[in-house]
């Protein structure tokens, strides 16, 4: 752990050596820069009440003083968001499960391409994971249409956030997109740090988890045209990730858009929905979660030499997507919600009576009592899709 701390240190030492000035739209802050932001975060009522929660005994002026005392990023991620993320599995969650650390290298900085279900707890819990085992966190892209909130764009330039912009022009997208690209290959290959992003812009609602090729041309902007382009893919160490909640917190809330998107109806956000969403994803009950890294994409990246353009992205999206489908974790919610939508008993083996009863319940307070007639379908779609990813890829009996 000394010996990995000591690395810590050197990357960061590294990343204050790197002229970032060129990305200070986009990327967190440096520790200078945080311990203003802590003078902030530490009189703003919602931080207090969130340490209240894994602090009950300080009272709001120790709180204020603990805040303002946190040194830098690296000490903020330990005394802020390391205890959330514990106390959210703790206490909002049957216990968090997982796979595929042992083979990650702590020298080297990966890039997390990773199913999206949750807007902040995804990431949250691979950094969660990294911390417990003494290895790198992970700088995480966030959409610059969730930090609208100044108290949650602050928080997130402290917890290594990096921005991604949306909704631009076409030419100054592409310049944006550009613009992300280098910054990320500055990340992994300059400071060694690693990197998550979500496999597709917004978070997956129907259970569909599909990579978008758009977001993999973005990664390849930073690339020399003239070069190898299977090589420079494989330089990023590409990790397919996946996590799977049992239970997920806001799917009563996605009902409405599923079914807007499938009637082809213009869906408009209510005010402060995303932070709504924020905060039913940390305080809902998610009963069992399950986080799965796959090894590093490599001899699959090596069958795609001579592909080029939208060919060979489109080979690597279908590539991750099957890596992600054959590494998540299904859940009895999954198998039940099938069985009901399909009318079968096809996998009756797979939950007990208890499961059922509970999910039927689950399914009765939050779809079948939803004014649209549709909405039970939605609901049962969500949970079941994960099953059909599985048979797509025939990995599922």
């Amino acid at each position: 752990m000394f010996a990995q701390q000591i690395e810590r240190n050197s990357i960061k030492e590294r990343y204050k050596m790197n002229n970032l000035s060129k990305y200070d739209d986009i990327r967190p802050s440096t520790d200078e820069e945080a311990r203003e932001i802590f003078k902030y975060l530490s009189k703003h009522p919602i931080v207090q009440s969130i340490m209240k929660l894994f602090n009950p005994t300080l009272s709001k002026e120790e709180l204020v003083e603990y805040i303002a005392s946190i040194k830098d990023v690296e000490d903020f991620q330990a005394k802020f968001s390391y205890l959330g993320m514990k106390y959210i599995k703790d206490i909002t969650s049957d216990g968090l499960t997982y796979e595929g650390l042992d083979g990650l290298k702590p020298e080297n900085g990966y890039l997390f391409i990773s199913t999206h279900r949750d807007i902040l707890l995804d990431a949250g819990f691979l950094n969660y994971l990294f911390y417990e085992h003494g290895l790198n966190l992970a700088e995480q892209a966030i959409g610059d249409n969730l930090i609208s909130k100044n108290f949650i764009s602050q928080l997130s330039k402290v917890n290594r956030n990096f921005i991604v912009k949306r909704d631009a022009p076409v030419r100054e997208m592409v310049a944006n997109s550009r613009h992300l690209s280098e910054y990320i290959q500055l990340t992994l290959h300059e400071k060694n740090w690693n990197v998550w992003i979500a496999q597709r812009e917004g978070r997956t609602k129907d259970g569909l988890d599909k990579t978008n090729p758009g977001l993999l041309k973005m990664l390849t902007l930073a690339a020399d045209r003239k070069g190898n382009m299977v090589e420079y893919l494989k330089k990023q160490k590409i990790v397919p990730m996946a996590v799977s909640y049992e239970n997920d917190p806001n799917d009563r809330f996605k009902i409405d858009e599923l079914i807007a998107k499938e009637n082809a109806i213009p869906y408009a956000k209510a005010k402060d929905e995303d932070f709504q969403h924020i905060l039913m994803g940390i305080i809902g009950k998610k009963k069992r979660m399950h986080l799965a890294l796959g090894a590093p994409l490599d001899k699959e990246l090596d069958e795609l030499e001579g592909l080029a353009g939208n060919k060979l992205l489109q080979r690597l999206a279908d590539i991750l997507d099957k890596e992600i489908v054959r590494n998540y974790k299904l859940w009895p919610s999954n198998f039940i919600a099938y069985d009901i939508l399909n009318k079968t008993d096809k996998y009756k083996s797979k939950y007990n009576k208890l499961e059922e009863k509970s999910f039927l319940r689950r399914l009765e307070r939050r779809a079948v009592q939803h004014v649209h007639f549709d909405a039970e379908r939605k609901f049962l779609e969500m949970y079941a899709n994960p099953i059909v990813n599985k048979m797509n890829f025939n990995l599922l009996d």
